[in-house]
C-alpha cells in the first residue's frame, strides 16, 4: 500500500514526488523505458525548459484568475533558484527563453530523478495500465503485471500532444471514467505542413515576421524563430501560431 502512486514520470509526475511528504511511501509508474522522454526532445535536446515571459494572459486557458494564483505559489523563477541551490547552470536566450548551459536535457532529467529518488519514491517503467479503480478508502491501479494500491493517485500526463510518446489521452479517458467534467481541448503547439517543398532548406532557420490572417483581418503576429524541416515548418514562431489559430477556429 503507497500512501502516493503518480502515473507517468514526466516532468510534473517528478516534481510531484520531489515536493511530497519524504515520510510518505511514493511510487511512479511509467509507462516507457526512459522516464520524462519529452524533456529530452524540449529546445533540440538542449532544454528550454522555461520562459523569462510568463504571465496568465500568454496563456489559452478559461480561469486566468486560477492560473494566476498556481503561477504565484510556484513561478518560474522559484523553479530557476532551486537550480541554482543545486548549481544546475543556465542561460537566457532570445525572447526570454532559459535554456540549460550544458545544452544537455539529460543533465536536468538524471537530476530530477535522483532528487525524487532521494525523496523515497519508487519509480517503476514498462508499465501498462489496464484498469485504475476507487474502492472506499483508496484507488487499485491494474497493470498488466500486477497490482497497486494507493491512498492518494496522481495523473500527471493527460494531454494528447505527442502519441510517439504515449500522450495519447489517457487521462482524459480516466477523468471520464470518474465522470469529471472535461474542457474541450483544440490542438496547439503543432508543426504546420506545407504544400511548398522547403526540402532543399531542411533543417535551416530564419527569425522572421509571421501573420496569421482571416482575408484581411489580423488574428495574430510575431517575430521569431522558424525552423525548416523536410515537410513541415516549426519552431517557436510556428508553435505560436498554431496555438492562437487553433483557438481563433474554435471560436
Amino acid at each position: 500500500m503507497h500512501d502516493l502512486i503518480i502515473i507517468w514520470g514526466w516532468a510534473s509526475g517528478l516534481f510531484c514526488s520531489i515536493n511530497a511528504s519524504k515520510n510518505s511511501k511514493k511510487l511512479i509508474i511509467e509507462k516507457q523505458k526512459i522516464l520524462w522522454q519529452k524533456i529530452l526532445l524540449s529546445g533540440w535536446w538542449r532544454c528550454n525548459f522555461t520562459n523569462l515571459n510568463i504571465d496568465p494572459d500568454r496563456y489559452f486557458w478559461q480561469n486566468k484568475k486560477m492560473l494566476a494564483s498556481i503561477l504565484h505559489k510556484y513561478s518560474n523563477y522559484d523553479f530557476m533558484n532551486y537550480l541554482d541551490i543545486h548549481w544546475i547552470e543556465y542561460n537566457i536566450e532570445d525572447n526570454g527563453r532559459v535554456i540549460l548551459k550544458s545544452w544537455k536535457a539529460k543533465e536536468l532529467l538524471d537530476f530530477l530523478i535522483k532528487e525524487s529518488e532521494n525523496n523515497n519514491t519508487e519509480i517503476q517503467t514498462w508499465q501498462t495500465i489496464i484498469k485504475i479503480e476507487k474502492l472506499e478508502n483508496s484507488f487499485k491501479i491494474t497493470t498488466e503485471e500486477t497490482e497497486f494500491f494507493t491512498k492518494y493517485l496522481d495523473i500527471a500526463a493527460w494531454w494528447i500532444s505527442y502519441p510517439q510518446l504515449w500522450t495519447t489521452g489517457f487521462g482524459i479517458q480516466v477523468a471520464k471514467d470518474f465522470w469529471l467534467n472535461i474542457i474541450p481541448s483544440f490542438p496547439s503547439l503543432c508543426w504546420l505542413e506545407t504544400d511548398t517543398d522547403f526540402s532543399t532548406l531542411s533543417g535551416s532557420s530564419i527569425t522572421w515576421k509571421v501573420e496569421i490572417l482571416d482575408w484581411s483581418k489580423t488574428i495574430y503576429e510575431t517575430e521569431w524563430n522558424i525552423l525548416f524541416t523536410h515537410r513541415w515548418l516549426s519552431g517557436p514562431a510556428i508553435f505560436n501560431c498554431s496555438a492562437w489559430l487553433a483557438e481563433y477556429m474554435t471560436k
